[in-house]
């Protein structure tokens, strides 16, 4: 059914043979010594070399939503000096005041049949109106998923938002449970992914609030996929791009997720939930300061795996001016934040301070983009550029610390900086200054790739550079970039500068596009332009990403030195380009 407007609702359903995250034990735990380094604050404009040995720990790439976090997520709060970190996953959540008020926006919200045909459903679902549930109020929808290829959309229904200034930070709340295999909803809005979150339209703010023997929290870890039978209740948050009228919304399968012979589930209901304080305001980091005791989830790993002195946690006293802020030993935490739409704010940077010990590495996933900055003993102050897939929806952050010290992150904020002005690929000229460059770079002795600086950059003074005399290691230089839909008669493409200067008798670079598709850079004396074709949408659809990546192939011996054979590459945008496909 078709309503003014034009908003669609469809619910879908993924597998997976993934487990549902454990239960993570309640603690409560101070923080002691100093972090290292100086507290002196030194603002050196962001500069962060990417030529960095590692492309940053695991877990990092993607959205922060789409990780499979077996240890559950614990929600961080600080009181006191100490730190408050609590279960969100598993137990009995904590008593929370309401928070927002669910508009009647849907029709037949919970399945009970009335009005006939107020879902628009495939074959394999229906709507059973007499199943008893744990909800308010009888009916259901069953799904028998696995039936159809990708993408698994199974009811659906349109219908007109409230526009934000009316709404306020807004998100949708499903009710719903696995019935046979393991399984977990994902929703889209416009095409564009959301992240899942555990907690209802009750489930107060995702903070801590006091209870018989220790701290509890309701709301916060991203959704993963589930074998536990019984209902779950999860919301998504909407950025500026969710409101008025115009929107589909989609909830469907995850490509690469594992079917069995039988598999169902049921949704007890689903609701648009107004003025949701769990969700960021626009245009903000989720309690960006740290001064709040919510909106943040420790999915470090306490087990007994993890290393000594393990901690996520919010602290008093540790910030830039002695506020409260993040601390981080070999820790994981995970946030979010609304980017507006570029109409809104162009240029979108996120702005941060953090402070790290030497030797100590910081990986960084904002929405679509990652990076990597290494402490360096006193407060920095640091910028990263963001990726237009971000705009106008709600995305994770999620910051993971190795090495053997620890860092501290404080006072996260959105602001317009003309250096993020090429959002579809940050830092293209590898020219950063104001902000983090999001190359992601790996190397050795005998197999360089790093960001250099020289007259032989094909514009500006940077350029990326990779020299190789040994094939026992192979070096890369990895970026996030979206990819955007195909215009008229022509496709997305990968368009850059490069040289491949003779000897050219070891190695063959490569450029791995999206889908894993290597494209060998043929030799070149002189700077050369090179257009690859990207994974095409349809006019019209949302904004795509993916990855690229910088790397070669070695034919020869391990251990037998040659001369050195070198790659130079620069100004990559991305764009549409008449050579490519449009679909």
């Amino acid at each position: 059914m078709r309503l003014p407007g034009g908003l669609l609702l469809v619910i879908g359903l993924s597998a997976c043979g993934g487990k549902a995250g454990s239960k993570t034990d309640v603690h409560v735990a101070g923080h002691s010594g100093d972090v290292g380094g100086s507290a002196a604050e030194q603002d050196d404009g962001g500069r962060v070399n990417a030529g960095s040995a590692s492309t940053g720990p695991s877990g990092v790439g993607g959205s922060a939503g789409e990780q499979d976090d077996s240890s559950g997520g614990r929600a961080l709060g600080g009181n006191g000096g100490q730190s408050v970190v609590s279960t969100a996953g598993g137990g009995a959540e904590a008593e929370q005041p309401e928070t927002g008020q669910v508009l009647e926006l849907l029709l037949d919200p919970g399945f009970r049949g009335m009005p006939v045909n107020a879902w628009s459903l495939l074959e394999s679902a229906t709507i059973e109106p007499s199943a008893v549930t744990n909800g308010v109020d009888p009916g259901q929808l069953r799904i028998n998923f696995c039936i159809h290829e990708f993408p698994g959309l199974f009811a659906s229904q349109q219908f007109d938002a409230p526009s934000f200034a009316v709404a306020g930070p807004s998100s949708i709340v499903a009710h719903w449970r696995p019935g046979k295999g393991s399984s977990y909803l994902l929703m889209s809005l416009r095409g564009r992914n959301m992240s899942l979150k555990s907690g209802g339209a009750s489930g107060g703010a995702g903070g801590v609030s006091e209870g018989s023997g220790g701290t509890s929290a309701s709301g916060g870890t991203s959704g993963g996929p589930s074998f536990d039978p019984t209902w779950t209740t999860q919301h998504a948050c909407l950025g500026e791009d969710a409101y008025g009228p115009g929107l589909r919304l989609d909830l469907g399968f995850r490509r690469g997720s594992t079917c069995w012979p039988e598999n169902y589930a049921f949704i007890d209901r689903i609701d648009f939930v107004s003025g949701d304080s769990r969700c960021p305001p626009l245009g903000s980091v989720l309690n960006g300061d740290f001064e709040q005791a919510h909106g943040w989830d420790d999915l470090t790993d306490h087990g007994p795996s993890a290393e000594p002195g393990t901690r996520a946690e919010i602290l008093d006293g540790l910030g830039p001016t002695g506020t409260r802020a993040a601390y981080l030993a070999h820790g994981r935490l995970a946030g979010s934040m609304s980017v507006p739409l570029g109409s809104s704010l162009a240029s979108p940077m996120l702005r941060m301070k953090v402070k790290g010990t030497v030797n100590t590495t910081l990986a960084i996933s904002a929405g679509g983009v990652r990076a990597v900055v290494s402490g360096t003993g006193v407060f920095t102050s640091l910028g990263l550029c963001l990726s237009d897939a971000d705009a106008g929806v709600v995305s994770d952050l999620l910051f993971e610390s190795t090495g053997q010290g620890d860092f501290v992150v404080d006072d996260l904020t959105l602001v317009s900086d003309p250096e993020c002005a090429n959002l579809r690929v940050a830092d293209g000229g590898f020219e950063s200054v104001a902000a983090i460059s999001t190359w992601l770079t790996s190397s050795a002795p005998t197999a360089v790739m790093q960001i250099e600086s020289g007259i032989l950059a094909h514009s500006g003074s940077r350029y990326l550079h990779a020299s190789t005399t040994d094939g026992c290691s192979v070096p890369s230089a990895t970026a996030d970039i979206s990819i955007p839909p195909s215009a008229a008669g022509a496709g997305p493409a990968l368009r850059f500068f490069y040289r491949r200067p003779q000897p050219q008798t070891h190695v063959a670079y490569l450029v791995q596009s999206p889908l894993y598709v290597s494209t060998p850079l043929p030799p070149a004396e002189d700077w050369t332009e090179q257009i690859i074709c990207l994974p095409a949408t349809k006019p019209g659809e949302p904004v795509g990403s993916g990855t690229i990546r910088f790397t070669e192939d070695f034919s020869g011996t391990c251990g037998a030195p040659y001369p050195a054979e070198e790659l130079f590459v620069d100004d990559l945008t991305v764009t549409t380009d008449p050579s490519c496909p449009t679909q």
